[in-house]
């Protein structure tokens, strides 16, 4: 089977959607700790994007018009889980330090 190249946390920029507050300040922290870069202008879609941070427990909000962008460019949609396991993997002293934790698990 095919072993997936593991993203580097350098090479991640994210937008966050649909998170409540207390999760959009975790899951920022968190991934500029890490090195990840995170988009701050919400009004425009930059295709240079890597990664979307979407709470999927929120069902009133499932699916966002950020959401279904990123779905047709391709994005990794992942939730705060997955931010929350780059960074204990980090914190770990995982042998891959400084990557972020499998998308597929996340998504």
């Amino acid at each position: 089977p095919h072993t997936p190249t593991p993203t580097p946390a350098v090479s991640v920029l994210a937008l966050t959607t649909n998170l409540s507050p207390e999760d959009e300040t975790e899951v920022t922290q968190r991934l500029h700790t890490l090195g990840a870069k995170m988009e701050t202008k919400r009004s425009q879609w930059n295709f240079s994007l890597t990664h979307l941070v979407h709470d999927r427990q929120n069902h009133k909000h499932f699916v966002t018009q950020r959401c279904l962008a990123a779905v047709m460019t391709g994005l990794w949609v992942v939730g705060p889980e997955w931010v929350r396991a780059s960074s204990a993997a980090a914190y770990a002293g995982a042998p891959l330090h400084g990557v972020m934790a499998d998308e597929r698990e996340y998504g």
